[in-house]
């Protein structure tokens, strides 16, 4: 960033258009990752401190992913991608506010990162009961894009390393791989689990499980 806009300031007579215009992407890119890796970074450091709050609540799913996609709007809105909320109105979670909006940003800014010009995102919700095989009544929160998909050999270790790890989006926009640990670690510190799917070119499925209260 220091570099680009140095030249920028330098050189600005001397530069068309649209070498104007690339500096300015890159300078852009930069400070995004750079931002959302700071914030990555004070949340999952609060985290394993111990200096975050978790104070769970029964929480109207539909509204906290539409705060979410209100965030994100234009960064869909610039790769021309539509984000569709199917959640139901009636379905609710038991779980942290920040930490959930945490969650949702990470799994929705990962499917916008990895969905080309022109794709969509659907995000959904389902009851689970207990005789499913669960242990307890879930909520299962799915993202699913139909994007670029993920490396057979980044996927089978995704969620279950300790080492962060990303793969270029569909625009080359680099990632630091710490918001799906720390998606990780807040789902686990609900109790609950995150599960993915993906094919090559056809898309990534993301499913979190997060406990729903009990009447």
């Amino acid at each position: 960033m220091i570099g680009f806009s140095e030249m920028l300031l330098e050189d600005l007579d001397q530069l068309s258009k649209d070498e104007i215009r690339e500096s300015l992407k890159i300078i852009y890119a930069s400070a995004k990752n750079s931002f959302t890796l700071l914030d990555n970074l004070l949340a999952w450091s609060r985290l394993e401190t111990g200096h975050m709050p978790f104070i769970p609540s029964r929480i109207v799913l539909a509204d906290a992913v539409e705060e979410v996609n209100n965030i994100l709007f234009s960064m869909a809105y610039r790769k021309r991608i539509e984000i569709n909320n199917r959640v139901s109105p009636e379905i609710l979670v038991f779980a942290d506010k920040n930490m959930l909006n945490t969650i949702l940003n990470n799994l929705i800014m990962n499917a916008i990162k990895y969905t080309s010009g022109g794709g969509c995102i659907n995000i959904s919700a389902e009851k689970l009961k207990r005789d499913t095989g669960m242990d307890k009544d879930y909520v299962l929160i799915s993202v699913e894009d139909n994007g670029v998909g993920i490396e057979p050999e980044l996927l089978s270790i995704l969620f279950t390393g300790a080492k962060p790890m990303s793969q270029p989006g569909t625009e080359k926009e680099q990632g630091t791989g710490l918001g799906l640990i720390l998606t990780r670690e807040m789902v686990e510190k609900h109790g609950g689990k995150l599960a993915i799917s993906s094919k090559i070119n056809e898309g990534t499925k993301l499913g979190v499980y997060l406990p729903k209260k009990t009447a």
